[in-house]
């Protein structure tokens, strides 16, 4: 069950997973544990072995999970390194408690029985964690599509709009923001492109133009695409300094073919 949650972890974030390793554990950790058994020695043995091993794997699904969070937000995949860290103490909390060492069949058996109940509810909690994790990865992709071109990876009108809200916050505030700088931007003659080379040719100039749009905008500055070849950016600049911006984007663009 570990290393399935570990697949599932490194599947869901895009990772490789690592079936060689992965298929090593698990026939080492069944060759040792039947081993123990075929030597006669207790049942206790294989099962706590077991146990420690997918705590181990638990700990490092966890891990995976807490490096993968994004720098602002992850709540979600917070939340499923926090369940994947509880489930690998308990993994390794119940290796540690059914040892057979100085200690009764019957104290055995009970602190199995507890920490295997313990195990099951951390089950049902993976799979609420994985839920939560699934919706809030959808909901973020729904919001991309509502707010960015698929063609350019630019903001696109809706996504545009409402971030200007944020830059041009009301005249009655106290602070006002610096000057603000407008940019619109059309291809001449971009009907050609595609009438001469074909619409996929013509997607890939206005990729193209989208990149180069990017490299030369200002940190902090909004580039969106408002329509068929029309591109707008919106940036805080000084006065007089707008001017020279938009040159090098012009040139950007238009200083060597695509």
């Amino acid at each position: 069950q570990a290393l399935l949650v570990l697949a599932g972890m490194k599947a869901f974030l895009g990772q490789r997973i690592p079936w060689l390793g992965m298929a090593l554990v698990f026939a080492a950790t069944t060759v040792f544990s039947f081993t123990i058994l075929a030597t006669g020695q207790s049942l206790w043995w294989s099962l706590s072995i077991t146990q420690g091993v997918a705590g181990l794997v638990m700990a490092y699904a966890a891990w995976i999970a807490w490096r993968a969070r994004p720098p602002t937000g992850g709540a979600a995949l917070a939340l499923m390194t926090a369940v994947l860290g509880v489930a690998a103490v308990v993994a390794l909390a119940r290796s540690a408690s059914i040892l057979p060492v100085d200690i009764s069949i019957a104290q055995l058996q009970t602190a199995n029985e507890h920490w295997l109940m313990a195990t099951l509810l951390l089950v049902v909690a993976e799979g609420f964690a994985m839920l939560v994790l699934v919706n809030s990865t959808l909901r973020d992709e729904l919001a991309k599509l509502a707010d960015f071109d698929p063609l350019t990876g630019l903001l696109n009108r809706r996504g545009l709009r409402s971030r200007l809200r944020r830059l041009m916050p009301p005249p009655i505030t106290e602070h006002m923001p610096s000057d603000v700088a407008v940019a619109l931007l059309d291809l001449d003659e971009f009907k050609r492109i595609n009438d001469q080379h074909g619409h996929q040719v013509g997607d890939e100039v206005l990729a193209e133009v989208a990149r180069r749009l990017r490299s030369g905008a200002d940190p902090g500055a909004l580039v969106a695409r408002t329509g068929g070849e029309e591109f707008m950016l919106v940036w805080p600049a000084a006065s007089g300094e707008a001017e020279a911006t938009g040159e090098l984007l012009r040139m950007l663009v238009g200083g060597s073919p695509v």
